[in-house]
């Protein structure tokens, strides 16, 4: 719902009114006080301080009552009176008078507003050991080998390039383990069978790298 409370600045302004004629008399303690408390509670609920001033444009719905021509950019008070932008006496003289005591009071009651900024962390970079199990004659794994080394990337996604090594024959079984850490979990993968003709070995910057492995982290 759209208020009518000042020409010309309804769209950007909230309007109290305090009954009573206060050319002469200020307003009471009692009134004063739920005045501030409302102040503050409208204030700090858009995270706007008490103090300051903020510019606003003078909007053409109802620039007839304002002091500025239309489109005007204007400098209020945060709290302000209604004289200050529109062409009347109101709130009165003593009130009128009174609005720097009432902002100090809503400063007091709500305080200038914390900014917080929102925004979604990456995921943390973890470490990936691809592995090669040691199997006794029985067929039970007693041991894992770790072959190479690599980190995931901030999306959780892992690629491991590796160079011709020494030839070792037959079948390989390989996994990729994670062992966890601060703010991730231990995650291992499924096991890859591959012909072994050659063994994994960690990059070397002078020899073409060819990619064996790509996958994202369990």
């Amino acid at each position: 719902m759209l208020g009518a409370q000042a020409g010309g600045y309804n769209l950007v302004s909230t309007g109290i009114a305090v009954l009573g004629t206060f050319t002469a008399v200020p307003i009471s303690r009692t009134a004063r006080r739920a005045l501030e408390a409302l102040l503050g509670w409208k204030l700090s609920l858009h995270g706007v301080p008490a103090q300051g001033s903020v510019t606003v444009r003078v909007n053409p719905a109802g620039a007839s009552y304002s002091r500025f021509p239309v489109n005007a950019r204007v400098p209020l008070p945060r709290i302000a009176g209604h004289r200050d932008g529109d062409a009347t006496e109101c709130p009165g003289n003593v009130l009128y008078g009174e609005l720097p005591a009432i902002r100090a009071g809503v400063r007091r009651l709500a305080p200038n507003p914390t900014r917080a900024t929102l925004r979604l962390a990456a995921p943390p970079v973890a470490p990936v050991l691809i592995q090669v199990p040691t199997v006794s004659r029985r067929g039970e794994v007693v041991s894992e080998r770790t072959l190479a080394e690599t980190t995931t990337d901030s999306t959780g996604k892992w690629e491991l390039n590796a160079t011709p090594g020494s030839p070792v024959g037959g079948r390989m079984w390989l996994r990729a383990l994670c062992p966890g850490g601060t703010g991730f979990g231990a995650g291992i993968s499924d096991p890859l069978h591959i012909q072994a003709s050659v063994a994994l070995t960690a990059p070397d910057a002078s020899t073409p790298a060819q990619p064996t492995a790509s996958a994202p982290a369990a």
